[in-house]
């Protein structure tokens, strides 16, 4: 195994915190993000490239499903004919030019070659991205890619800067503050969490009721919700009471009660419209105090009046993206350390603790084997701290080199499976 494949095999996790992210900041849906999660996540054994294999394979799985399909038709797939290429499109090759493939069904690529000897290449197949650049040179009648690799000692976290505390700081401060806050709760009283509730369905073919039956089905409905607030009051008081003989059956007891008041509650709603009435307005049920959601906490108007605290923010500005599940350490002049992960729009929050500043950090994705970083902060430092990831150096090069065959004004390329599709000039 060489040393660009054992920084792949650490890279694995990054990988997919990388592609996950890349793929909300293009504004693609939660299926195709796990798509390309799931394109990233080969594994590597015995020396073999994760990033090469998947390309490999995609494009094996799409020649293989051309076959088929020619198969089932009938009809031979058969190799095109080679053509030499003359000296005037050998001249043409090496004064570089952008090419995009050709032949292989659903899959995209250009490559474009630069008179200076660089070249840019991708390939794309449903949601699989893969990307190479590095220098190319002609031999004889083949073009080789030799794709930059990254460093074995490369960093992916640095510091930016850093400035002053901000609106959005304070947004992100009191949203994960109140985050802690309800999962407290949660964790003391699971049967306030919210689920999807629906109401029962009018019987199909029944005749449409009269006016005053839908007022005396809205009336019933109220006596319903009263009757599931008063039973839900009393099974959230057994459930939180101290000494319970059965707790978790209290708690089963407690969750059962507050599907049954849910349920009621938008049965009473769906009554009073049906009826034209207006739902009238009541209490809601009185549960523990220990067990009441925290109220969303409003932001000051005037900056002298924010919490204030520490915010680090990851995202890779030449790539225009932030990256969720980094875990951020910071460590304090005082010794202590305080831990947070970061959000989808690449935040995490710390309270503050007067008296004692940010000395270093520590970053790291869960779950991975790529080591943690640590990053020392300099005195004088403000409040709103970026680090940049590197994208580029996390992801790694879909291949090492690749040759193709100079055919005409076409470049053969040539795939494990042997010569497949063509890339033709722009």
């Amino acid at each position: 195994m060489n040393q660009f494949h054992r920084v792949v095999a650490i890279c694995g996790m990054l990988c997919l915190v990388v592609a996950a992210n890349l793929a909300a900041a293009r504004g693609q849906d939660g299926e195709r993000a796990a798509e390309a999660e799931a394109a990233e996540s080969v594994i590597v054994d015995d020396g073999v490239d994760a990033a090469e294999a998947a390309m490999m394979a995609a494009v094996a799985e799409a020649v293989a499903e051309a076959e088929r399909e020619a198969a089932y038709a009938g009809v031979a797939i058969e190799a095109e004919p080679q053509r030499a290429p003359t000296d005037e499109q050998l001249r043409r090759v090496d004064a570089g030019s952008h090419y995009y493939l050709s032949g292989i069904r659903e899959v995209g690529s250009e490559l474009r070659l630069h008179p200076d000897g660089r070249f840019e290449w991708m390939l794309a197949y449903g949601a699989m991205n893969q990307s190479a650049k590095g220098r190319w040179h002609r031999e004889g009648t083949q073009v080789v890619l030799v794709a930059d690799m990254p460093k074995p000692d490369a960093t992916l976290f640095s510091l930016v800067g850093s400035s002053e505390w901000d609106e959005r700081a304070e947004a992100e401060l009191l949203a994960a503050r109140d985050e802690r806050k309800r999962g407290a709760v949660l964790a003391r009283c699971p049967f306030v969490a919210k689920e999807d509730y629906a109401s029962s369905p009018d019987a199909f073919g029944d005749p449409p009721p009269s006016y005053r039956a839908l007022a005396d089905a809205a009336r019933r409905s109220v006596q319903e919700l009263e009757a599931t607030s008063k039973a839900l009051e009393v099974a959230a008081s057994a459930a939180m009471a101290p000494g319970s003989a059965s707790p978790e059956a209290a708690l089963e007891t407690a969750k059962s009660a507050m599907d049954a008041y849910q349920v009621a509650l938008i049965e009473a709603r769906n009554a009073h419209a049906n009826a034209g009435l207006e739902l009238p307005l009541r209490p809601e049920p009185v549960l523990p105090a220990t067990c009441q959601l925290p109220k969303e906490e409003a932001i000051p108007s005037a900056p002298s009046q924010w919490q204030r605290g520490i915010a680090v923010r990851v995202g890779d500005p030449q790539a225009d993206a932030l990256y969720g599940g980094i875990n951020v350490s910071v460590r304090y002049s005082d010794g202590q350390t305080s831990l947070a992960t970061t959000n989808q729009d690449g935040w995490a929050v710390f309270e503050r603790r007067p008296g004692v500043r940010p000395v270093a950090l520590t970053l790291s994705v869960e779950e991975s084997q790529f080591p943690p970083e640590n990053l020392a902060l300099p005195s004088g430092l403000k409040e709103l701290i970026q680090i940049r990831l590197d994208s580029q150096a996390a992801t790694p090069t879909a291949f090492e080199s690749m040759s193709l065959r100079v055919d005409g004004d076409d470049l053969v390329p040539t795939w494990p499976e042997g010569e497949r599709g063509r890339y033709s000039r722009d």
